[in-house]
């Protein structure tokens, strides 16, 4: 083989390992406005709320999460800042501070965080997933407390 074809043909396999590594490391945008689909959805032993509007600003790290939930009590609106780079964010929840670490897993975002309510910690571990084009959020979510742990599923669509 001629040398400048095999200078070609190396160069040509350096490009490709290039791009597909750039595609490897491209994090998706979980920004948007995310309505809950109920009957996706999976809250365990816990009473469903009647609707979640989640509405996500994500300009990496930086992510801002507000949600509005409705049930038989009412609506509640929760704001939560989270960054991806596993600075520690505390935030207010319903009263009771909420210290958070969120990272990337590949594609999928994880947050863990500790939940003090009533002088009482839970863990909470979630897990985001979009699919379908990024037109489906799956938020699947699992408590540690002292009587017991539980889990759940929330699956959105994205409507904005």
């Amino acid at each position: 083989m001629r040398p400048r074809t095999l200078f070609m043909l190396l160069l040509t396999a350096v490009v490709v390992h290039f791009v597909a590594d750039l595609r490897a490391q491209t994090k998706p945008n979980y920004s948007g406005e995310w309505t809950m689909v109920l009957d996706k959805s999976d809250f365990g032993p816990m009473p469903a709320p009647s609707a979640v509007i989640r509405t996500v600003t994500h300009t990496e790290p930086d992510i801002k999460v507000v949600t509005k939930q409705t049930t038989d009590q009412g609506e509640t609106t929760t704001t939560l800042a989270l960054s991806t780079d596993e600075k520690p964010h505390t935030n207010t929840v319903q009263g009771n501070q909420m210290t958070s670490v969120a990272k990337w897993d590949g594609s999928a975002i994880t947050v863990k965080g500790t939940l003090s309510m009533q002088g009482v910690d839970i863990t909470i571990d979630e897990r985001w997933e979009l699919s379908d084009a990024g037109k489906t959020l799956t938020i699947t979510r699992k408590f540690a407390t002292p009587d017991g742990d539980a889990a759940t599923k929330i699956v959105y669509t994205k409507t904005k």
